[in-house]
């Protein structure tokens, strides 16, 4: 997150994580997710399932890509820049559409999904914004208007957040 925010390498290499992505657990991903008041108990929205291991392993995917952008963006090693950003969309395209149905916008509201969805398209901002004016040969890829299209998402999510969850106890990295 922090790296993709400041526009800097990651340092920790992919090659250092150790750790499995985390296994989806029936029981734990039919929990019931609740919003909390002040005082910690549960207010009256509709109930929907929490998915808290989807949402991670959603994360630990989108994250994996991020941190290939990363690494394209600020450590070219050879030519032909501009395949290798095409392939890596590819790569953020797929994410978005192999997504599960229970984090899909529409089945699911809750906050971590909602960001999950800001991420994803901040994360296309951050990687094309350098290439505004960039046009891809043989491509119908535009940097712009992606750019414009994701940051128009980014504030239509933010604004359903808002009016969802208020903004009072959002992420840390949501401004």
């Amino acid at each position: 997150f922090w790296s993709l925010n400041i526009g800097r390498m990651p340092h920790v290499s992919r090659g250092s994580i150790k750790i499995e992505k985390p296994k989806i657990i029936p029981s734990e991903e039919r929990e019931c997710w609740g919003a909390y008041n002040n005082v910690m108990s549960p207010l009256k929205e509709p109930q929907q399932s929490a998915n808290v291991r989807s949402v991670s392993q959603a994360f630990a995917g989108l994250t994996e890509i991020i941190h290939d952008s990363q690494h394209l963006l600020y450590e070219p090693r050879d030519g032909a820049l501009s395949q290798k950003m095409l392939a890596v969309y590819r790569q953020y395209l797929e994410w978005y559409a192999d997504l599960p149905e229970v984090l899909r916008l529409g089945s699911n509201s809750t906050p971590s999904v909602l960001f999950a969805h800001i991420y994803y398209h901040f994360s296309l901002i951050m990687f094309f914004r350098p290439f505004l004016r960039l046009r891809f040969h043989n491509s119908h890829v535009v940097p712009r208007d992606i750019c414009f299209q994701a940051a128009e998402a980014v504030s239509r999510l933010v604004n359903s957040y808002r009016q969802m969850h208020s903004l009072r106890r959002t992420p840390c990295l949501l401004p």
